[in-house]
């Protein structure tokens, strides 16, 4: 088991869907591939440490549902269960890790 810090679960990030037009060139953080028809767009941070990152819709499926665990979580340690503080079995990205 591993501590986390509970006011370090979201930093600044804004999220935004968007419509895939011709100058989108990005390729999907998950897969790789263009994304075709909509893509989940993630800016992190703010001024020049700001970064982007773009999941096609399966990826950015995924990332949401990761996204929906870590609010639950802090869902159940914002009612003070003191247990939803430890990461059990959870694999958590190096980049995130470092932050």
């Amino acid at each position: 088991m591993s501590y986390r810090k509970p006011g370090l679960w979201f930093s600044a990030q804004k999220v935004e869907v968007e419509d895939v037009a011709r100058a989108h060139r990005k390729p999907c953080l998950g897969c790789g591939k263009l994304p075709a028809g909509r893509r989940l767009k993630i800016v992190r941070g703010t001024g020049r440490h700001q970064q982007t990152d773009i999941y096609c819709v399966g990826c950015g499926e995924q990332w949401l549902n990761r996204m929906e665990v870590e609010a639950s979580r802090a869902r159940r340690y914002l009612r003070q269960d003191i247990g939803a503080m430890y990461v059990d079995s959870i694999r958590v990205d190096p980049e995130v890790q470092d932050a």
